[in-house]
């Protein structure tokens, strides 16, 4: 017996006997590349990325018994960071740097560009454990909203490369099997 399930893309099996995973591998942190057309220089250095949470409102009812809570609201994204190695030349910290400024220009209006090409999509590419393309995660309408500093030391010691974090905000992202 089998029942249909909404979201679900398959019917679900009943009987805990043929409800075995088809695919038992797990994901691999490592196992990624993430590309910003707007940022070049970002996706070689690329560190880490995460895939930002959701989570929306609920509404409270209140029962003789017991307070039962139903879904309400809208979904909420958290925002995603980008952790990248920071090239000698900075050319990728400062591509960040440089639509942040674009965005909201710091000295002369005239660098400021038109609202539409303040967003850029970006795509998060998940392998498998055979290191080939499965997965394809498209954040729609991502810009910057943080950009970390660099930290420069002369202590001696082992030599780490910088990294800096960028911050991005997005409309939605989508999942799709590649």
């Amino acid at each position: 017996m089998t029942t249909e399930l909404p979201g679900l893309s398959s019917k679900v099996s009943q009987d805990i006997t043929v409800r075995q995973p088809s695919n038992t591998n797990y994901i691999q942190n490592t196992g990624f590349f993430f590309n910003i057309q707007r940022l070049p220089s970002v996706q070689f250095f690329c560190q880490e990325v995460n895939l930002p949470a959701i989570n929306f409102g609920e509404i409270v009812q209140p029962t003789r018994f017991i307070n039962v809570k139903h879904p309400a609201g809208k979904l909420n994204f958290e925002n995603l960071e980008v952790t990248f190695i920071v090239d000698e030349d900075m050319a990728n910290w400062r591509e960040v740097f440089e639509w942040l400024k674009t965005i909201v220009p710091i000295e002369d209006t005239d660098d400021q560009i038109s609202a539409d090409d303040h967003y850029c999509d970006a795509t998060l590419t998940l392998l498998n454990s055979a290191m080939n393309e499965n997965l394809r995660v498209t954040f729609k309408n991502c810009f910057p909203t943080a950009l970390s500093g660099l930290q420069f030391i002369t202590t001696p010691g082992e030599t780490e490369p910088q990294t800096a974090t960028m911050t991005l905000t997005f409309d939605t992202y989508e999942i799709e099997k590649v």
